[in-house]
């Protein structure tokens, strides 16, 4: 069963190139294709974001070192103690900023990603 530090560890491999696209999207069609039947909210739109990532990606709507980067930020934010959720449609580029950290009121960590038509934006929260 799909889990959200083993899914976090993966991206973050695929960002670094420790492990290949092709790979990566080998394994993660075997293991998350059941994900909709666990109780885990977060990893259920972690998913999600990586589908319509993988997507654009295929669709030439987002470049390589794009979909890397922005696996790379879903690795910090699956890693993440709290995590934010927000879903919407972004209708033209714009900038957006995405903070998370420990939910103890702790210093929070701020990312900034850049976000382009007709991209699906779905960040996690708990």
């Amino acid at each position: 069963m799909l889990e959200c530090h083993e899914l976090s560890e993966r991206l973050a491999d695929c960002s670094r190139g420790s492990l290949s696209l092709g790979d990566f999207e080998d394994w993660f069609v075997r293991n998350s294709w059941n994900v909709h039947q666990l109780q885990d909210e977060n990893l259920i739109h972690a998913v999600f974001a990586i589908e319509e990532l993988l997507s654009a990606e295929a669709d030439a709507r987002i470049d390589n070192a794009t979909l890397l980067r922005r696996f790379q930020q879903l690795a910090q934010l699956l890693d993440a103690d709290r995590l934010c959720l927000k879903t919407g449609s972004i209708s033209k580029s714009q900038q957006i900023t995405v903070e998370w950290g420990a939910s103890d009121g702790g210093q929070s960590q701020v990312t900034s990603m850049s976000v382009s038509v007709p991209e699906t934006l779905e960040l996690l929260h708990a």
